[in-house]
Order: structure tokens, then sequence, then C-alpha cells
């Protein structure tokens, strides 16, 4: 959704809801996560042939990245965009990103988890709320530009 008025010329006000749906994800699975799910990931456990009608011995676990697991992430963006041009600059506000879900399930046999606005076993992050702010100026050939990136991880469910 996009507003701009002429009443404030240069003003536009944008919305923008987005989902991110991710099934068998590449990942990276630790070699005993796939002993452990074996049925899962028949191809990655390798076996010597079978003995007395039992498994043969383990001779190989292939821990490559394989596609497993599911990430669900959900937002909004929302940005305010004035420029103003005068002989000395142009100003531009800042533009926010507002996630309100993400859970991923990336262990074998364990449900989804929350990872919105914390740091999980993996040390992914997912802050809450981002944001960029910028204050452009030109002029003729001459340009620059002051670029700030903020986070806010926690506090904000």
């Amino acid at each position: 959704m996009v507003y701009s008025s002429k009443a404030i010329p240069g003003l536009k006000l944008l919305l923008t809801h987005w989902r991110v749906n991710e099934d068998k994800s590449v990942q990276s699975l630790a070699a005993q996560a796939l002993i452990d799910n074996e049925s899962l990931f028949p191809n990655n456990v390798i076996r010597a042939p079978s003995q007395n009608g039992q498994p043969g011995p383990i001779i190989e676990v292939d821990s490559r990245a394989l596609n497993f697991g599911e990430i669900r992430v959900a937002g909004f963006d929302f940005q305010i965009n004035y420029e103003y041009q005068t002989g000395v600059g142009r100003l531009c506000l800042p533009q926010y990103d507002r996630d309100y879900h993400y859970t991923t399930a990336l262990q074998p046999g364990l449900p989804a988890t929350d990872r919105l606005s914390g740091a999980n076993d993996r040390w992914q992050l997912c802050a809450a709320l981002e944001g960029t702010a910028a204050l452009g100026w030109e002029l003729g050939p001459y340009a620059a530009t002051w670029l700030d990136v903020m986070s806010a991880v926690s506090g904000l469910r």
C-alpha cells in the first residue's frame, strides 16, 4: 500500500506485508542427529551388511548439507519517505521492518521453536524491529549519504 498527498509534496507512506515459508531448507545436521534419525535420512547413514538379522555397523555418516526442516517468517515493512529538495540537500526518513512471526523446525523430532527477538542454539538472530535511517545530500555532481542501521531485539513482542 502506498499513500502520497498533494498537500505535502514529496511525502510517501508505504506499507508492505510479507511472508516467507521455506520447506526442506538446506541444513547441516550433526552426525549424531543423523544416526539418531536414520529412518529419516537412510542415504546419509551407511552401514556394512547386516549380520545375524541385526543392522550392520555404521561405516560412514554423510553429514553434508541436506534438505530438511522448515522456516516460517512474516512481517511488515513500513516506510516514510520525505524528500525535500533544496539548494543544500535532500532529506530521507527511516524505513522499518517489523517481524511478527519467526519459527524454525530444524532438528528431527522436535517441534518448531520461536526465533523472534532472540538468539538460538545455532546463533541465528531475528530482531523484531529493524530500521534504516538515511540522510542524503546532493549538489550538482557531488553527493554524500549517511546511513544508520538499527535493530531492537527484545521487549517488542
